[in-house]
This record gives C-alpha cells, structure tokens and sequence, in this order.
C-alpha cells in the first residue's frame, strides 16, 4: 500500500525546498581548555532571513555540555548540541559563522574554522506557534504567488484570532516573496484550503471543512465533511459574493482546481451521491462553476467502480478540454478526459491493481501530449526502487479511442518516494516535485526531505543538473508547484516542521536552474 507523511493530501480532510550546502572544516586540534575544536561547520541554507548550521560533536576528558555560536565575531546563542538554527538574518546577505564547545568545568574551546554564508534573495515561511501548511500555489500573469493551506493559529490580516481548530489562510506575495497580504477564513471546526486557482483579479479557492463555512442560503453541514468553493479579490483578499459550501450525508472534498474560460473548475471526491449515485467506496467528481461560483454548478460529474476512487489533479488545454488524474478501483492508475460542457471522453487505466495513483497533469496547449506524475508501490514502469517509487509518463491524448502511452519512465531511492505535483516549464522539459524519505538525489538529512527534477518531454529522460533534494532534520514536504515561463522562475508550497507539534507554510522560489533563491 502506499504510505503517506502525516500532512499527505487526502481529499477527505484530509515545486521545492532547495537547500545549498557550504562546507567548512577545522583540524580536530586541542584548545587551551582541553576541549577538541568543533569540525566541519556546515549551513542548510533554506529561507532568505535563516541558516541551519551543523557540526561534527566535539570530545572532552570532562564531557562536552554544549556549545557557542558566533555570528561575525558576536555571540549569538548557546545550544546543548551540535546544531543551530540562526534566524532573523538579512536577505542575500552574507555572514560568517564559528562555533566553539564548552565542557563541564566551564571551559569554552577554540572556535572554528570560518564558514562564509549567503542568505537567499526571496523564498520565506508564515509561521504562527502551531500547525501552519502551504497546500497549494497559483500564480498570475503579472507575476504574483498566491498559497492556500491550513493554520492552527492567527495569520489573517482579517480577524483577531483563529476561530477554532485549523482555519483556512489565504496569502499574496509578489514576485520577490514580499507579503501583500493574508486572510483567513474557517469556522470552530477544522477546515482547509485545497486548491488554488488564479484568473486576474480573481482568486478561486477550494477545499473541505468540518463546519458551516458557506454564507450561500441554506448553507449547512451535510456530512462529515463537505466542500467549498470560495471566490475572492486578487487585490486584498475580501470575499466576492457567497462561499458555496456542498456536499453529501457522507464524506465530500475538492482536491485540485483549475481556471478555464473564465469558470472554476473543480476535481475531487465523494462518498456520497452528489452528482450521480455512488458506485462504491468513494468516487471522483468533476464540476464547472461560472465565474461569480452560481449554484448549482454548470455541470458536475461523479465518476466510480466498486472500490476507492480519488480525482487528485486536473488541468486544462487552451480548447477548454478538462483533464483529470487520480486512482480509480483501489489504487489503479486514472487519467480521464472531458469536454468543456462536461462529457467525458477518452479514459486511460490500468487494470493490474495496486499500481498507485497519479497525483499531478499537465497538458500542453494543443491537448494533444499529457504529462502524468504520480506513486507507485509496485513495477509499474520499470524495476521497483525502493518502499514507493515515483512514475512520470507521457499520453498521446489525441487519439479518438484510448490515448496511449509514448513513454514512461520510474524513478525513487530504496524509501518511500511519492510525487506531488508535475508541469511544463518548456515545450521541452517537464518539471515534478515530491517528497523522498531517502537518498534520492542527495543523503537524507532526517526523516522526509523533498526534491525536484526535471525530464526530457520527448524521451523521458532525466534532464542533466537537475535533481535536488532538501530538508531539514525534522520532516519537510511539498505540495503544490508553479511555474513562470516568461519570467523563468518556480515556486513550490509545503512546510517545514519546527519541534513535534509545530509547522511553518512555506514558499520556495527556484531559478531555470531549480536553485533556491
């Protein structure tokens, strides 16, 4: 089966943190106090305004109790072991760090050799002392980045404390990571931004709540959770018109969305019978919303077999075809296509059973190429790598029966590896996003790191330079990815985990490159 970190995605309630390593190191002599000098400095440089540092531990006849951060010659903070976080630093900006150990008699050693820093220029967090995760991320034409998730404490600009359990926030940075703004929006009970859509001065965001977030007439809980949709202004955050909160007696969630023509377009799950009666577990749906979210919907779809099934991803070409990926019949891989009034097309699956499910589409303009992302438990498309592997596959989707396959390749450490998210950041080149709990492309620094790559569009092959993988000690994830073409520049939403029960959202800016900035 496939196992998920504790923030996964999963549409009932449930690209890319690039960390730069800069080494230093110091002959392990004696101090005049007896203690060894600490070796091999070295900085995870993941945010423009923070530094992790690290070091190898340091010996002592009378035991090494902690140890002395140096900043440019200042102090800076004492810590009981051979790690540091130093924060509140200036962007693009660099610093010189040492550190020296102390042992039981008081005696401080020598310091270090020095570690020369650069801060990054623009990716930072949202932070509040609870759980706080980007789910999603979106982008204009003009180049601002907008984030959906989730909080347990106060982000909104807009109230004065957070009303109850985790709220929905919504944010606006510019295109150099600079706040515009945040709202948040929730009820007493939990409720989570999903998915995030852009169309000028619109923002359209989905996702699930436990409460009665609607203010549409009528609005009510109809199950454990429902849907909303949520329509506001890319200017300062105020809500346009109702929130339209539905669902079913049973579970109902929103998982992905997209802009097309001017409508909302909405992909998700239901165990109930929203649009048509279910056929199993659960089942996909599929709805089209105009622009002011009108109910009821222009049209809605549910999709279903006997077993599980899960829409995850959805996309959309410049013909207004809508695309869907998901899992379909326990966990067989689910690519389906419709039409801009809601009738479905072609259908790609696969039948073998617990092949995994796809969890990102892209399409290129014409429609006529689909790009695939997802995890696999199994030998789906090539020798099974580890725990999960991840799968990217290219479909010829302009075929009139069952599109085929042009290629496929599947990638992964001996961990557990899965996909998030997938996009083109050329005509040539497919870039994918994910979350590895092993040496992917670099030694895991503890617990679930993330990491991007990028393919050839035309063969599938891993495309030379790229291959990241970053983290922290602690748990780090991604889940939402976009890219600029015109400015060429990605962003990736996630967190990062601070202590046991604290998180901060988070918001990456890579380069063409898939550098960190």
């Amino acid at each position: 089966m496939l196992k998920r970190n504790m923030f996964a995605a999963v549409p009932m309630l449930t690209v890319i943190i690039l960390s730069l390593f800069a080494c230093g190191s110091s002959d392990e002599k004696e101090g005049g106090a007896g203690s060894s000098v600490p070796s091999n400095l070295s900085a995870n440089i993941l945010f423009r305004d923070e530094v992790e540092l690290t070091w190898t531990a340091s010996t002592d006849s009378k035991s090494v109790t902690g140890y002395k951060q140096y900043r440019d010659g200042t102090f800076v903070s004492q810590v009981p072991g051979p790690s540091a976080v130093d924060a509140g630093l200036s962007a693009n900006t660099v610093y010189s760090f040492r550190v020296t150990a102390l042992n039981a008699g008081g005696n401080e050693s020598a310091p270090s050799t020095s570690l020369p820093v650069r801060t990054l220029r623009y990716s930072t967090y949202l932070s509040t002392t609870g759980l706080n995760v980007a789910r999603a991320v979106a982008m204009d034409t003009l180049g601002n980045v907008y984030i959906t998730g989730t909080t347990e404490g106060k982000l909104g600009e807009n109230l004065a404390n957070n009303l109850g359990g985790l709220d929905v926030f919504v944010a606006k940075f510019n295109f150099f990571q600079e706040l515009q703004w945040v709202v948040q929006y929730g009820t007493s009970f939990d409720d989570i931004g999903e998915a995030i859509a852009v169309n000028g001065n619109n923002v359209y965001l989905a996702g699930q709540t436990r409460g009665v977030i609607g203010t549409q007439p009528g609005a009510a809980l109809q199950g454990g959770t429902d849907a909303f949709v949520m329509h506001l202004d890319a200017r300062d955050g105020s809500v346009l018109g109702d929130i339209v909160q539905f669902g079913t007696p049973q579970d109902d969630g929103i998982a992905a969305a997209t802009v097309s023509g001017g409508s909302l377009i909405v992909a998700g799950s239901t165990k109930g019978s929203l649009y048509a009666t279910n056929e199993g577990l659960s089942d996909i749906i599929v709805a089209r919303f105009a622009s002011t979210l009108a109910t009821p919907p222009v049209w809605g779809r549910q999709i279903g077999s006997s077993g599980n099934d899960q829409a995850r991803a959805v996309a959309v070409d410049s013909g207004g075809n809508i695309f869907v990926a998901g899992s379909f019949s326990n966990q067989n891989v689910y690519v389906t296509r419709f039409d801009s009034a809601g009738d479905q097309g072609t259908t790609w699956v696969t039948n073998s059973g617990q092949t995994g499910e796809a969890t990102g589409i892209a399409v290129d303009d014409a429609g006529s190429n689909v790009f695939v992302a997802g995890t696999t438990p199994s030998s789906f498309l090539g020798n099974s790598l580890g725990d999960n592997d991840i799968f990217v596959m290219k479909l010829n989707a302009s075929l009139p029966s069952a599109p085929n396959v042009v290629w496929s390749t599947q990638l992964g450490s001996t961990g557990n590896d899965q996909a998030v998210a997938v996009t083109l950041k050329s005509a040539t080149e497919v870039l994918v996003a994910g979350t590895t709990g092993g040496n992917f492309y670099a030694t895991n620094r503890g617990g679930i790191d993330f990491f991007t790559t990028a393919v050839d569009a035309a063969s599938g092959s891993t495309l030379s330079g790229w291959g990241q993988q970053y983290g922290t000690t602690a748990d780090d994830a991604v889940f939402g990815l976009a890219y600029d073409r015109g400015r060429n520049a990605g962003f990736l939403s996630g967190y990062i985990k601070r202590g046991s029960t604290a998180s901060d959202a988070t918001i990456w800016h890579f380069d063409q490159n898939g550098i960190l900035q």
